[in-house]
Protein backbone atom coordinates (compact mmCIF):
# COMPACT_ATOMS: atom_id res chain seq x y z
CA UNK A 1 0.00 0.00 0.00
CA UNK A 2 3.06 2.39 0.65
CA UNK A 3 4.85 1.73 -2.16
CA UNK A 4 1.66 2.17 -4.22
CA UNK A 5 1.21 5.71 -2.63
CA UNK A 6 4.78 6.35 -3.14
CA UNK A 7 4.95 5.68 -6.89
CA UNK A 8 1.03 7.61 -7.12
CA UNK A 9 2.68 10.80 -5.75
CA UNK A 10 6.42 10.31 -7.78
CA UNK A 11 3.82 9.94 -10.65
CA UNK A 12 1.52 13.15 -10.18
CA UNK A 13 4.81 14.98 -9.38
CA UNK A 14 6.69 14.14 -12.49
CA UNK A 15 3.38 14.81 -14.44
CA UNK A 16 3.15 18.01 -12.33
CA UNK A 17 6.67 19.08 -13.98
CA UNK A 18 6.30 17.87 -17.63
CA UNK A 19 2.89 20.05 -18.11
CA UNK A 20 5.31 23.14 -16.95
CA UNK A 21 7.69 22.54 -18.88
CA UNK A 22 5.11 22.33 -21.94
CA UNK A 23 3.49 25.18 -20.68
CA UNK A 24 6.22 27.78 -19.55
CA UNK A 25 8.67 28.31 -22.67
CA UNK A 26 12.09 28.58 -22.10
CA UNK A 27 13.03 32.18 -22.84
CA UNK A 28 15.54 32.00 -25.81
CA UNK A 29 14.81 35.88 -26.99
CA UNK A 30 16.77 38.62 -25.39
CA UNK A 31 15.53 39.38 -22.02
CA UNK A 32 14.27 42.71 -22.54
CA UNK A 33 11.91 41.01 -25.01
CA UNK A 34 13.60 42.45 -28.20
CA UNK A 35 14.22 39.74 -31.28
CA UNK A 36 17.92 40.86 -32.71
CA UNK A 37 19.12 39.31 -36.18
CA UNK A 38 20.49 36.33 -36.51
CA UNK A 39 19.45 34.85 -33.26
CA UNK A 40 21.82 37.62 -31.20
CA UNK A 41 20.63 37.86 -27.99
CA UNK A 42 21.56 42.33 -27.54
CA UNK A 43 21.84 44.76 -30.42
CA UNK A 44 25.05 45.45 -31.59
CA UNK A 45 27.83 47.34 -30.31
CA UNK A 46 28.08 51.20 -31.71
CA UNK A 47 30.04 51.26 -35.20
CA UNK A 48 33.31 52.74 -33.50
CA UNK A 49 33.36 48.84 -31.44
CA UNK A 50 32.46 47.10 -35.04
CA UNK A 51 36.36 47.93 -36.26
CA UNK A 52 39.56 46.90 -34.96
CA UNK A 53 42.25 49.79 -33.65
CA UNK A 54 45.33 50.02 -32.35
CA UNK A 55 46.31 53.25 -30.07
CA UNK A 56 49.75 53.43 -27.88
CA UNK A 57 49.91 54.37 -24.08
CA UNK A 58 54.07 55.46 -23.65
CA UNK A 59 55.23 55.00 -20.35
CA UNK A 60 58.90 56.99 -20.60
CA UNK A 61 61.49 56.49 -18.43
CA UNK A 62 60.93 60.23 -16.82
CA UNK A 63 57.17 58.90 -16.03
CA UNK A 64 55.42 61.10 -18.42
CA UNK A 65 52.24 59.02 -20.02
CA UNK A 66 50.99 59.61 -23.49
CA UNK A 67 46.94 59.66 -23.65
CA UNK A 68 45.09 56.38 -24.33
CA UNK A 69 43.59 56.71 -27.85
CA UNK A 70 46.08 58.93 -29.43
CA UNK A 71 48.57 57.22 -31.59
CA UNK A 72 52.56 58.10 -30.39
CA UNK A 73 55.08 58.87 -32.65
CA UNK A 74 57.28 59.03 -29.83
CA UNK A 75 57.71 55.00 -29.83
CA UNK A 76 61.05 54.18 -30.42
CA UNK A 77 60.89 50.22 -29.77
CA UNK A 78 57.40 49.72 -30.12
CA UNK A 79 56.11 49.16 -33.80
CA UNK A 80 52.76 48.07 -32.88
CA UNK A 81 50.24 45.11 -32.12
CA UNK A 82 47.36 43.28 -33.51
CA UNK A 83 44.60 40.64 -32.28
CA UNK A 84 41.91 38.43 -34.06
CA UNK A 85 39.52 36.51 -32.50
CA UNK A 86 37.59 33.52 -34.39
CA UNK A 87 36.22 29.86 -33.41
CA UNK A 88 38.27 27.64 -31.53
CA UNK A 89 37.48 23.40 -33.06
CA UNK A 90 35.89 22.28 -29.93
CA UNK A 91 33.23 25.34 -29.95
CA UNK A 92 35.42 27.79 -27.61
CA UNK A 93 36.52 31.50 -28.97
CA UNK A 94 40.38 31.31 -30.62
CA UNK A 95 42.08 34.41 -29.57
CA UNK A 96 45.81 35.48 -30.85
CA UNK A 97 47.83 38.29 -30.08
CA UNK A 98 51.25 39.90 -31.16
CA UNK A 99 53.52 42.32 -30.54
CA UNK A 100 55.88 43.75 -33.35
CA UNK A 101 59.06 45.88 -32.13
CA UNK A 102 61.04 47.68 -34.87
CA UNK A 103 64.09 45.78 -33.96
CA UNK A 104 65.13 43.45 -31.15
CA UNK A 105 64.66 44.54 -27.53
CA UNK A 106 65.08 42.99 -23.69
CA UNK A 107 61.61 42.06 -23.76
CA UNK A 108 58.35 42.57 -25.61
CA UNK A 109 55.05 41.09 -24.06
CA UNK A 110 51.07 40.75 -24.75
CA UNK A 111 48.51 39.81 -22.78
CA UNK A 112 44.56 38.94 -24.06
CA UNK A 113 41.09 40.33 -22.89
CA UNK A 114 38.14 38.64 -24.16
CA UNK A 115 35.45 40.92 -23.59
CA UNK A 116 31.40 40.57 -24.29
CA UNK A 117 28.84 43.22 -25.27
CA UNK A 118 26.30 43.84 -22.81
CA UNK A 119 24.06 45.47 -24.97
CA UNK A 120 25.59 48.66 -23.43
CA UNK A 121 29.24 47.91 -22.32
CA UNK A 122 31.74 45.91 -22.91
CA UNK A 123 32.37 43.69 -19.82
CA UNK A 124 35.81 41.28 -19.47
CA UNK A 125 35.03 37.64 -19.10
CA UNK A 126 38.68 36.30 -19.69
CA UNK A 127 42.48 37.73 -19.07
CA UNK A 128 45.28 35.40 -20.55
CA UNK A 129 48.22 35.30 -18.51
CA UNK A 130 51.04 37.57 -20.05
CA UNK A 131 53.36 35.63 -22.73
CA UNK A 132 56.99 37.92 -22.94
CA UNK A 133 59.90 36.82 -25.19
CA UNK A 134 63.82 38.33 -24.62
CA UNK A 135 65.97 39.41 -27.37
CA UNK A 136 63.01 39.45 -29.76
CA UNK A 137 61.19 41.53 -32.29
CA UNK A 138 58.20 40.25 -31.84
CA UNK A 139 56.18 37.64 -30.09
CA UNK A 140 52.76 35.73 -30.20
CA UNK A 141 49.90 34.29 -27.68
CA UNK A 142 47.43 31.94 -28.81
CA UNK A 143 44.45 31.08 -26.23
CA UNK A 144 40.44 30.11 -26.23
CA UNK A 145 38.40 30.30 -23.73
CA UNK A 146 34.80 29.24 -23.66
CA UNK A 147 31.96 31.86 -24.12
CA UNK A 148 27.72 31.81 -24.19
CA UNK A 149 26.70 31.89 -27.36
CA UNK A 150 23.85 34.93 -28.43
CA UNK A 151 26.48 37.61 -27.68
CA UNK A 152 28.95 40.02 -29.33
CA UNK A 153 32.80 39.65 -28.48
CA UNK A 154 36.36 41.13 -28.85
CA UNK A 155 39.47 41.03 -28.00
CA UNK A 156 41.23 43.31 -26.42
CA UNK A 157 45.46 43.19 -26.53
CA UNK A 158 47.88 44.88 -24.19
CA UNK A 159 51.11 44.67 -25.75
CA UNK A 160 54.38 46.22 -24.22
CA UNK A 161 58.41 46.71 -25.03
CA UNK A 162 60.83 47.05 -22.21
CA UNK A 163 64.27 48.24 -23.33
CA UNK A 164 67.32 49.74 -22.08
CA UNK A 165 65.22 51.55 -19.42
CA UNK A 166 62.24 52.44 -21.67
CA UNK A 167 58.95 51.17 -21.08
CA UNK A 168 56.34 51.50 -24.25
CA UNK A 169 52.90 50.10 -24.12
CA UNK A 170 50.08 49.94 -26.88
CA UNK A 171 46.71 48.21 -26.62
CA UNK A 172 44.49 46.39 -29.56
CA UNK A 173 41.03 46.51 -30.16
CA UNK A 174 39.72 43.55 -32.34
CA UNK A 175 36.67 43.48 -34.39
CA UNK A 176 33.55 42.96 -32.49
CA UNK A 177 32.37 39.57 -33.68
CA UNK A 178 28.93 37.67 -33.26
CA UNK A 179 28.69 34.53 -31.44
CA UNK A 180 26.16 32.44 -32.43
Amino acid sequence: MLKKKLYQTWLFALSCFLLLAVLVPVQTAAADGITYPGGMLTAPPPPQDMTGRYVSTTIRSDGVVSPLGMLNPGDIYLNTGSVTIGTAGNGDIAMNGSTFAYSVVQQVGVRLTLQRWSGSYWSSVYVSSDKTSSNSVSVTLSTSSTALKGYYYRVVGTHWINHNGVNEQGTSYGDSWAYN
